[in-house]
C-alpha cells in the first residue's frame, strides 16, 4: 500500500529548481518507497547503493556508472555508502548536468560528504516517519472523528510512526518496531559511534531511565560505566542516525543555552515505548509524540525552565513570535502556574496546552491566549518551517 506523503509535492517542486535534492532521514522512514514513486511518476532512473554491483561500479568508475545506471534525471538511493561520494556527485551535477535525487540515513555523512560539495545547488530535506495526519490518512481516510483520533493517538504512543509499523497487522507492530530499533543500533549507530553495540544499548537504557528531565553527561557516564568522551560520541551517533534528539533549554543567548544540561528524547514514540518494554503511555510518551510532530513540521524545539523550577515542555520560534507548548497526557481545565510564569516572563505570541483527548478551551493570560488543543490539531496551528533539519 502506497501512502502519499505530505512532502512529496515539495520534493518535486524543489527538483525543478535545484540540480540536486537530498533527502536524509532515519532508516525505514519510507525514503526508498517515496523516491521510487517519484522516479516512476517523473520518468527518472532509479539505482540503490545497497546493490553490490552498482556500489562497486560507482566506487571504481563514475563515468561508466553514469552510463549504465543514470538518465538525465536520476534517483540514487543510500548514496552515503559510496567512496569519495561528494566529488563524484559534484562531477555528475556540474559536468554531466544530471539532475539528481539523493537519499541517505546519516545526517553527518550526507552533510559532510555530499552537501558540502554542492553549496547553493542542492535542496536538503529530512524525511521522518509518518506524522499524525499521514497516519490518519493511511488508516482511516479523510473524515476522522474525535473518537477515532483518540484511538489513533493511543496506538501511536504505543508503537510509533514508522510506516511499516503503522501499516502492519496490529499483532505484529511491537515486533516490527523492535526490529527497526535493533537494525538501526547495529547497522547505523554503532558504526557511526565507532563503538561496541553493548555500550550503545547501555546508553539507550540510560536515556530511557532519565527520560523527562535534563540529564548531565556525567550522569549517563556513571550509569553506563564508560568515559564521558565515549558517551558524547555515542550520543552524537544516536542523533546523527535520528534515534534521539537533545533538547536544550531556551534562553535568548543560544550559545549559553547549548552549554546547559539538555533533555534527551527518542525521536519516535515507538522507540520510546520499546525501550520501556511497551509499558502504558505516560506524560513523557506524549511529550515524545509532540516532539516528533514538531520535528516533522521543521522546528528545532527548546524547553523553558526557571531557576525556581517553573517549566514549559517545549518552546519554538516562529515568524509571529515565541510559542510555548505544554504537554499533558490528559489536561485539566486550568492554566498551569508554570505557563502563567512563562507568559509573564517571555510574552509569547501563543501557548498551547496539548493532550491526547478531544475538546478545546482557551483563556486569556495577560496579552497571550492560552489554548488547550488535542495533539492532532497542533499541525494546523503552527506554520511550516522551510529548509533543512536544524
Amino acid at each position: 500500500m502506497y501512502v502519499k506523503r505530505l512532502v512529496e509535492g515539495k520534493i518535486i517542486s524543489a527538483w525543478k529548481e535545484y540540480p540536486a535534492v537530498i533527502i536524509a532521514g532515519p532508516r525505514r522512514a519510507g525514503k526508498t518507497t517515496l523516491v521510487k514513486k517519484i522516479a516512476e511518476d517523473t520518468g527518472a532512473t532509479y539505482v540503490s547503493m545497497d546493490e553490490p554491483d552498482a556500489l562497486l561500479l560507482f566506487n571504481k568508475d563514475i563515468k561508466e556508472f553514469s552510463e549504465r545506471y543514470l538518465g538525465e534525471t536520476a534517483v540514487i538511493d543510500e548514496v552515503q555508502y559510496g567512496k569519495d561520494v561528494g566529488r563524484k556527485i559534484k562531477y555528475l551535477v556540474d559536468i554531466e548536468k544530471k539532475r539528481l535525487l539523493l537519499t541517505g540515513s546519516s545526517a553527518r555523512a550526507i552533510s559532510t560528504n555530499v552537501l558540502s560539495f554542492l553549496v547553493g545547488r542542492a535542496y536538503w530535506l529530512t524525511l521522518f516517519p509518518f506524522n499524525l495526519k499521514e497516519i490518519a490518512a493511511a488508516k482511516i481516510g479523510k473524515n476522522v472523528s474525535t473518537p477515532e483520533w483518540e484511538r489513533l493517538t493511543r496506538t501511536t504512543l504505543e508503537t510509533g510512526c514508522y510506516p511499516e509499523v503503522v501499516l502492519s497487522d496490529p499483532k505484529m507492530r511491537k515486533e516490527r518496531i523492535a526490529t527497526i530499533v535493533r537494525a538501526t543500533v547495529s547497522k547505523e549507530t554503532t558504526e557511526l559511534a565507532n563503538s561496541d553495540e553493548t555500550t550503545v544499548w547501555a546508553t539507550m537504557k540510560a536515556i530511557s531511565a532519565t527520560r523527562g528531565g535534563p540529564v548531565a553527561i556525567s550522569t549517563l557516564s556513571e550509569l553506563v560505566g564508560e568515559s564521558q568522551s565515549r558517551i558524547k560520541r555515542v550520543l552524537n551517533a544516536m542523533e546523527e542516525s535520528f534515534l534521539i534528539l537533545r533538547v536544550a533549554p531556551y534562553t535568548r543567548n543560544l550559545a549559553k543555552s547549548m552549554r546547559r544540561q539538555k533533555k534527551i528524547y527518542f525521536v519516535d514514540p515507538g522507540v520510546d515505548a520499546y525501550m520501556r518494554r511497551f509499558a502504558d503511555p505516560d506524560g513523557v510518551s506524549m511529550e515524545t509524540l509532540v516532539l516528533s510532530e514538531l520535528l516533522k513540521k521543521g522546528y528545532r524545539p527548546y524547553f523553558w525552565r526557571t531557576k525556581g523550577g517553573a517549566e514549559v515542555d517545549f518552546v519554538v520560534e516562529t515568524e509571529e513570535g515565541l510559542v510555548g507548548i505544554e504537554v499533558k497526557l490528559r489536561a485539566k481545565r486550568a492554566v498551569p502556574r508554570s505557563v502563567r510564569s512563562f507568559v509573564s516572563k517571555e510574552n509569547p505570541s501563543a501557548v498551547y496546552i496539548v493532550d491526547g483527548l478531544g475538546g478545546s478551551w482557551e483563556e486569556r493570560v495577560g496579552r497571550t491566549t492560552v489554548e488547550k488543543i488535542p495533539v492532532w490539531e497542533l499541525w494546523a496551528r503552527l506554520p511550516e518551517v522551510l529548509g533543512p533539519y536544524p
